[in-house]
């Protein structure tokens, strides 16, 4: 049973944060709005790490 969020991974929400970091920075955003992404996906991420299997996942893993 994997936890996530639309097909998203905890661990790959953190290789997304720092692309988006990348490209907020190369764009000149300031960093009080760089945090404030920053924090969102930390939320988002701890929804996933959070989130239970669907119904049909736990069906499929049951013998």
């Amino acid at each position: 049973m994997s936890n996530q969020i639309n097909g998203f991974r905890p661990d790959r929400l953190s290789l997304i944060k720092y692309e988006i970091v990348d490209l907020l920075e190369e764009n000149n955003v300031p960093n009080e709005v760089i945090g404030q992404v920053v924090r969102l996906i930390a939320e988002v991420k701890t929804l996933a790490s959070n989130q239970k299997p669907d119904y049909l996942s736990e069906k499929r893993n049951q013998p």
